[in-house]
């Protein structure tokens, strides 16, 4: 049903949409991975005018207990999937169940101390999050790996634009 419904809009949107046709794929993606994906897309929004209303009181309140529908806003759970994408083709890195990144919406290379996670946000929007500390307010209260460094990812027109959580800057993936 999110499946079709995300694949619907993206067709609306104009917009290409990869979600896996083997369904075990498909509900890692939809049911594991994209949840923190669109919590974090959500708490740094929230930072921005394009919070939808409402939604800025829950993470408030409730914080990484908050479940935000994939479907409450299929424009920015469209962007998180191509950012998904793309972010697991440059990493050389897939989608695995076992992995234990996985359910909180992280991927990384082995040996690599970062840790990254695609947003739906903007390059641009990510870069002012960034400046502006959103990024750190974000990982205060939303759940991310302990011992790496978390890298905010976001696709823009010229590819992947990725910050440090921590600092705010700017980083290669």
């Amino acid at each position: 049903m999110i499946k079709l419904t995300l694949q619907e809009a993206g067709v609306a949107l104009g917009t290409a949409v990869s979600i896996p046709d083997d369904p075990k794929d498909a509900l890692i993606q939809l049911a594991v991975a994209m949840p923190p994906m669109v919590r974090w897309t959500t708490a740094l929004l929230q930072s921005t005018s394009d919070a939808h209303t409402g939604i800025r009181e829950l993470i408030d309140e409730r914080r990484d207990d908050l479940y935000v529908p994939l479907t409450s806003d299929p424009k920015r759970a469209i962007l998180t999937l191509r950012a998904e994408t793309e972010l697991l083709s440059v990493l050389g890195v897939a989608r695995e169940i076992g992995d234990p990144l996985v359910p909180l919406g992280f991927y990384r290379r082995e040996r690599d101390p970062r840790a990254f996670i695609a947003t739906g946000l903007s390059s641009e929007e990510l870069g002012v999050v960034a400046v502006d500390g959103g990024l750190r307010k974000a990982a205060d209260v939303l759940a991310a790996p302990r011992g790496l460094v978390p890298v905010a990812v976001a696709l823009g027109d010229k590819g992947l634009s990725a910050y440090a959580v921590d600092t705010g800057r700017k980083v290669d993936i």
